[in-house]
């Protein structure tokens, strides 16, 4: 069974009382699944969007 690929994102959140959060950066196989990792990691915040990481990530 084969894994699957693992590509790094960079999740962007919405604004809370005006400021606007720093995005941050997950590997993971899916858009959906670094969603996902982002809400685990940061509850209550909602996610505006989730892009490809250009810069490869952080190991």
């Amino acid at each position: 069974m084969m894994s699957p690929k693992l590509t790094p994102f960079r999740v962007h959140f919405d604004a809370v009382a005006g400021i606007v959060p720093e995005p941050v950066s997950f590997t993971a196989a899916t858009p959906k699944a670094a969603e996902t990792e982002a809400l685990r990691r940061h509850p209550g915040r909602c996610v505006r969007k989730v892009k490809v990481e250009k810069s490869g990530g952080q190991p």
